[in-house]
């Protein structure tokens, strides 16, 4: 019965041990959570370290631009758009390593895609109207927030 016990003790040190392992790895592979709330537009901040970058507007002012490096973090994170017009993101994953970054969600418009290591994803998000529109990585994260004005 001893012999039992014994067993039993060492296979929950081993699964305890592998869940920490498992959890420490999950949260180095995306960066710390910055704050905000699960993407909810009233109250998600991009990261505290990424000054706010303006889209570039094109010559004929009827769309808009700009470039988010993927590297553990979205730069910028923090995004100001004109409202009204058009923005085309390109999102470029410049990473070797495997991480929830790849995915990315901008909630309130349905989108969801993937960005695979040292590739360029495109997206054109239609004419906002003024506000904030979150996005994130599919763990939630890694966030960035774009400001309509």
């Amino acid at each position: 019965m001893r012999c039992h016990f014994k067993f039993f003790q060492t296979i929950l040190a081993i699964a305890s041990l592998s869940a920490l392992i498992l959890s420490t790895f999950l949260f180095a592979a995306c960066g710390p959570k910055t704050e905000g709330s699960h993407g909810s537009p009233a109250s998600s901040k991009p990261a505290a370290n990424s000054k706010p970058e303006e889209a570039k507007l094109s010559p004929d002012g009827q769309s808009q631009k700009i470039i988010v490096t993927i590297n553990h973090a979205y730069e910028p994170s923090h995004i100001i758009a004109k409202a009204g017009v058009p923005l085309l993101m390109e999102f470029f994953r410049d990473e070797d390593v495997s991480s929830c970054a790849r995915d990315i969600e901008i909630p309130s418009l349905a989108k969801r895609f993937s960005v695979p290591n040292h590739s360029t994803y495109k997206v054109t998000l239609p004419a906002q109207n003024a506000g904030k529109l979150p996005f994130h990585c599919t763990m939630d994260m890694m966030q960035g927030l774009i400001e309509f004005k």
